[in-house]
């Protein structure tokens, strides 16, 4: 939960953050409510998907950053390609 710092301003956490951004109907639960999941069959499902989720995100933002880079190179080696000759242009 947010609390305050000695200059009387609000400190929220990383951990505070990834939760919201992972779940915020669970940070909802958990942080303003104070009501903790009970372990059933439903919330252990519940964690695999959460958990599956992430995985899943993980790989699409290793995936998405490769395809950039590869994108990139690409784009570089064709302007390079491009400077570097004469496309006919001399007689």
């Amino acid at each position: 939960m947010a609390r305050k710092n000695e200059y009387d301003r609000y400190i929220i956490s990383a951990s505070e953050v990834g939760s919201y951004v992972v779940c915020p109907r669970a940070w909802h639960l958990a942080q303003i409510k104070d009501q903790r999941f009970k372990e059933t069959r439903r919330a252990q499902k519940g964690e695999e998907l959460h958990e599956e989720w992430a995985t899943d995100y993980g790989t699409a933002v290793k995936l998405t950053r490769q395809i950039r880079m590869i994108v990139s190179l690409l784009l570089l080696c064709i302007l390079i390609v491009m400077l570097t000759s004469d496309f006919g242009l001399r007689p």
